[in-house]
C-alpha cells in the first residue's frame, strides 16, 4: 500500500484501463508524493491522518472510473479534543484567502522572500498579514503542518475568569419516577455517583416526572424537601403562569453545597402507579424535557439560580440528563406503544414525532445538549425519543440490563465529552471535486452572515455541540478528468469553547491523481474506506426504512453480495472461467480479491448479517444502531461492523486477540468479544461449573477480569458499549454467535487457515443455541465471498497474536 510519503518511482508498469467510450485513462507517472520544505512532525502527520482518515491518498484520473470503482472518494472527520491532539497552536486569527476564504496551508505556493501566498483553491495572492519572511516563514507551522489550531482568546479580561471556569456547565438531571423498582435501586445510585463526581460549583437542577412535573428546590436545608409541580397535560405555560406554578425559590444550586439535599430528592423518588406495567404508566416526558429547556435558558438570562454570580461563568454550555423507564405516555406528545408497533393508530405516532421535533429544534437553537439514558424495557419508545436527543446535540443510550456502574459511566461519559458549542464544519475542494454528501449528525447548511467574520463555503454546516466521539462521513464525487495536478481537500471545524474563545481547527490533506490502477490500489486505506462506505449503505438503509418501503431496504440488504463481486471484477485476477447452462451459453467466473481489499469484504460480510440490517430485529432496535452507527468515530465504528475477540489465559491472566470466529469459543475458555456498542463476555461449561448458587469461584474471577478489560475499552466511547455476560448453554448464546463467524461450517483446510487450534464442540453449540433460528442458514465469510464469484483472500489468521494486558 503507498502511504503518503512513501511512494515507489516506478514501482508498477501504468495499466491503461478502458472505459465505456473506448478511450483509456490518461498515464501518469507513478505517485511521488512529498513534504513541504521543512518537514512535518511525524506524530503530528499521524494525528492529521487519525482527524481526517482518507479513503485513499490517490483517486483515478478519469472521472467515469474514479466514481464507479466500488471504493468510496472522501474521508471520515473525528472529532478530538484539544487535549488529545498534538496540532500546532497558534494564538492569533487564521490567514484566510482574501477571495474564497480558504485556509493558508502546506500545499501553498508561496514567494519566500515577500511573504505573499497563492491561494490553491481560486489562485488568489494573499500576504500572510504577518512580519515573517525568509527561513522564518518557510518552517511556521502553517506551513509545515497539515493540522493546525487557530485560538483567539476569550473577549473576557483574565481577572473575571480564574477560577470561575468550570470543567462543564450547569446540569440537569431529568428523572422519570416511573421506573420499576429493581431498575430503580441502580438508577439512584448511578446519578447518586455522578452528582459526587462533579466539580463543587457546578450549577445543577433536579425534575422529576410521572403524571406531572415537579421542579425541585435544592437550596434548602438537608432533611426538608421542597418541590414545585407543573400539571403534566399542559404543553407551555404562559410565563406569569409558570412562576406562579414554580415560585421565586432558586432552582439551580452549587452541587458542593447541596449535595446532601441533592441526594435525598434522589434516593426519595418512587415508582408512580404500581399496579401498571411500567410502559404504561403515565408519564408525562414532552412536558418534563420543555420545562427542563426553559431552566436551562433561565440559567442563563441570570434567574433559576439564587447564586446570580454563576451566570457570568465561561463554562460549557451545559447538558439536560434524562433517564427514563419508557416513552412519553401522557400530555403533549404521548405516543401508544401498540401504535408504535403498527397495531395501533398511527397518526399518534407523528404527531409525537412533530412535537418532538420542535422541542428539538427549541433545544438546538438554545445549544442545549439532551442525552437520554432508556433503562428496562423502555426500546418501544426509542423511534420517538432518539431523533429528539440526535437532533438536539445529545445521545440516546439504551440500558436493557442496569447496573449502577455502567449507568454511571455513561453518564460521565456524555458530561465529559463535550469540548465547545456552537460548531461549524466546512469542507473546501479543489475544483473538479464536488461533495456529494455529509454523513452524521448535521443541521443543514449555513449562510454566510451565520459565520461571524470568516467566509464559508457553500457546502458549511452547523454541527450544534463539539463532543469528543462524533464523526462526519464525506462522500466525494469526481466532476471532471485529472491531469497532473495535486487535489486538496481542507476541512474545517470551527467552535466556541469554554473560556468564550473562538477555535478554528484546520486539516488539509491531498489527494494525488494517478492512471495506473495498481497505485490505487496500494493507497487505498481500508478502514477508513470500509467505514464510509458502510456508512452510505446504512443511511440508505434508513431512509428506506423511514418511507415504509420495503421493497428498497431488501434491495440494499441483498445489493452487499453484488457489490464484492463488483470489487473482485475491478481489482481482482480471473481466477476461473467456464461455460454453465443447458446449452453451455451462460458463463461463470471467479475473481480473486486482493489483499488490500480484504477488510472491506470482510467489512461487507459482517454488515449484511448484523443487526444494522437484518429485518428479524426489532424496528428500534435497528434504528438506534442506525442512529449510533452513523454519528460513531472511525474507531468505534470500526468495531460495529468487524469485532474483535480477546481470549484470556487463566494461567497468566493475560488476554490474547484471536480471530472473531465460533470454532474460537471453545469450552475450557473465557472470551471477550468487542462489537463496538455491546461487548460480550463468553464463559465456557468447563470454567463456568455453576454451583446451587451461582458460577464458581474461579469463574468468577475470570468475569470480573474481562469486565475490567471491557471498562478498559470502553473508555472513549460514547454511548458507552453495553455489556453482558454470557454462560455456554445459556439462550442469550445466541447474541454471540450471530456477531461471530460460523467458521465451523468451512472445511478442514479452511478451517486450519483461519484457526489452527482443535475445535471443540461449537458445531453442537451453533446448532442447540441456533435451532429454529432464521440465522441457522448463514454461510461462513469463506461461504459468502464464494457465493458471491470471490475467492476470499487467503490470509493466516491463526499467527501468535499480540498479548494484552488484563487490566
Amino acid at each position: 500500500m503507498v502511504e503518503e510519503g512513501t511512494g515507489e518511482q516506478g514501482a508498477l508498469p501504468p495499466i491503461a484501463v478502458q472505459a465505456s467510450t473506448g478511450s483509456p485513462l490518461m498515464t501518469l507517472p507513478s505517485l511521488s508524493t512529498y513534504l513541504p520544505e521543512g518537514g512535518q512532525d511525524y506524530e503530528s502527520v499521524t494525528m492529521s491522518q487519525e482527524v481526517v482518515s482518507l479513503t485513499s491518498s490517490t483517486i483515478i484520473n478519469q472521472k467515469a472510473f474514479a466514481n464507479n470503482l466500488g471504493i468510496p472518494v472522501g474521508a471520515v472527520v473525528n472529532c478530538m479534543p484539544p487535549s488529545a491532539t498534538n496540532f500546532p497552536l497558534l494564538r492569533q486569527s487564521p490567514v484566510c484567502c482574501s477571495r474564497c476564504g480558504a485556509y493558508i496551508n502546506p500545499y501553498c505556493r508561496v514567494e519566500v522572500s515577500t511573504g505573499q501566498w497563492t491561494c490553491n483553491f481560486c489562485g488568489q495572492q494573499n500576504a500572510t498579514k504577518t512580519d515573517m519572511v525568509g527561513e522564518e516563514l518557510q518552517v511556521s507551522a502553517e506551513l509545515t503542518s497539515e493540522a493546525v489550531d487557530y485560538v483567539e482568546e476569550s473577549p473576557l479580561p483574565e481577572s473575571s475568569l480564574g477560577e470561575e471556569v468550570l470543567p462543564t456547565g450547569p446540569v440537569l438531571f431529568l428523572l422519570d419516577s416511573t421506573i420499576d423498582v429493581d431498575d430503580a435501586v441502580s438508577v439512584k445510585e448511578a446519578v447518586a455517583q455522578v452528582l459526587r463526581q462533579l466539580h463543587p460549583d457546578t450549577p445543577v437542577a433536579i425534575i422529576s416526572l410521572d403524571a406531572c412535573v415537579s421542579v425541585h428546590n435544592l437550596g434548602t436545608k438537608p432533611g426538608i424537601l421542597e418541590s414545585h409541580t407543573l400539571p403534566g397535560q399542559i404543553g407551555s405555560l404562559h410565563p406569569g403562569a409558570r412562576a406562579l406554578f414554580l415560585g421565586a425559590c432558586p432552582k439551580f444550586s452549587k452541587i458542593g453545597s447541596c449535595l446532601p439535599t441533592a441526594e435525598s430528592i434522589v434516593q426519595s423518588l418512587t415508582p408512580y402507579r404500581p399496579d401498571l406495567v411500567a410502559m404504561e404508566r403515565p408519564r408525562c416526558l414532552g412536558p418534563g424535557l420543555h420545562e427542563a429547556l426553559h431552566l436551562m435558558q433561565d440559567f442563563r438570562n441570570g434567574q433559576s439560580t439564587g447564586d446570580q454570580s454563576a451566570t457570568a461563568r465561561r463554562g460549557a454550555e451545559g447538558r439536560v440528563m434524562a433517564l427514563v423507564g419508557g416513552g412519553p405516555t401522557h400530555g403533549p406528545g404521548a405516543v401508544a406503544l401498540d401504535a408504535i408497533d403498527k397495531q395501533g393508530d398511527e397518526s399518534s405516532v407523528k404527531e409525537g414525532l412533530s412535537f418532538f421535533a420542535r422541542l428539538a429544534a427549541m433545544a438546538h437553537g438554545a445549544g442545549i445538549p439532551v442525552d437520554i439514558f432508556a433503562v428496562g424495557p423502555a426500546a418501544g419508545h426509542a423511534t420517538i425519543l432518539e431523533p429528539f436527543s440526535r437532533a438536539s446535540g445529545g445521545n440516546f443510550t439504551m440500558h436493557t440490563s442496569v447496573t449502577s456502574q455502567l449507568l454511571a459511566m455513561s453518564m460521565t461519559a456524555s458530561l465529559d465529552r463535550q469540548f465547545g458549542s456552537h460548531g461549524i464544519l466546512d469542507v473546501r475542494l479543489s475544483h473538479g471535486l464536488k461533495l456529494a454528501a455529509i454523513i452524521g449528525s448535521v443541521a443543514g447548511p449555513l449562510r454566510p452572515c451565520e459565520s461571524g467574520v470568516r467566509k464559508l463555503s457553500s457546502n458549511a454546516c452547523s454541527v450544534g455541540s463539539m463532543d469528543a466521539g462524533k464523526s462526519f462521513g464525506l462522500w466525494v464525487e469526481a466532476t471532471r478528468d485529472f491531469g497532473q495536478e495535486e487535489l486538496i481537500l481542507q476541512v474545517i471545524m470551527a467552535w466556541t469553547d469554554r473560556l468564550g474563545g473562538k477555535r478554528d481547527r484546520v486539516v488539509t490533506r491531498r489527494i494525488v491523481p494517478t492512471g495506473n490502477l495498481n497505485e490505487y490500489l496500494r493507497s487505498i486505506h481500508a478502514i477508513p474506506a470500509s467505514v464510509l462506505l458502510a456508512k452510505k449503505i446504512v443511511l440508505e438503509l434508513a431512509r428506506a426504512e423511514a418511507a415504509h418501503s420495503i421493497r428498497r431496504s431488501e434491495d440494499v440488504r441483498m445489493g452487499l453480495s453484488a457489490k464484492l463481486t463488483y470489487l473482485g471484477q475491478k481489482f481482482g485476477k480471473l481466477l476461473e472461467k467456464k461455460a454453465t447452462g443447458f446449452l453451455g451459453l451462460g458463463l461463470q467466473q471467479k475473481w480473486s480479491c486482493p489483499q488490500e481489499l480484504g477488510f472491506v469484504a470482510q467489512t461487507l460480510y459482517h454488515l449484511q448479517r448484523s443487526t444494522m440490517l437484518t429485518p428479524y430485529a426489532h424496528v428500534a432496535e435497528r434504528s438506534l444502531l442506525h442512529s449510533v452507527f452513523l454519528a460513531c468515530a472511525c474507531p468505534m465504528a470500526e468495531r460495529m461492523l468487524v469485532p474483535k475477540m480477546y481470549e484470556l489465559d487463566p494461567a497468566l491472566f493475560i488476554f490474547r486477540e484471536i480471530p472473531p470466529l465460533d470454532i474460537a469459543l471453545r469450552s475450557d475458555t473465557a472470551v471477550l468479544l468487542d462489537h463496538g456498542a455491546q461487548i460480550f463476555v463468553w464463559v465456557g461449561r468447563e470454567v463456568a461449573r455453576e454451583s446451587g448458587e451461582g458460577l464458581s469461584d474461579e469463574a468468577t474471577s475470570m468475569v470480573e477480569t474481562c469486565e475490567r478489560k471491557a471498562v478498559e475499552l470502553s473508555k472513549g466511547r460514547c454511548p458507552i458499549p453495553e455489556l453482558q455476560v454470557v454462560v455456554e448453554g445459556h439462550p442469550k448464546m445466541r447474541h454471540v454467535l450471530v456477531t461471530v463467524v460460523p467458521a465451523h461450517k468451512d472445511a478442514d483446510i479452511d478451517r486450519k487457515l483461519q484457526f489452527s487450534r482443535p475445535v471443540l464442540g461449537s458445531e453442537l453449540n451453533w446448532k442447540y443455541a441456533m435451532a429454529g433460528s432464521p440465522m441457522e442458514s448463514e454461510p461462513s465469510f469463506y461461504q459468502w465471498c464464494r457465493n458471491a464469484s470471490v475467492e476470499p483472500p487467503r490470509q493466516d489468521l491463526s499467527w501468535p497474536m499480540p498479548r494484552l494486558s488484563a487490566g
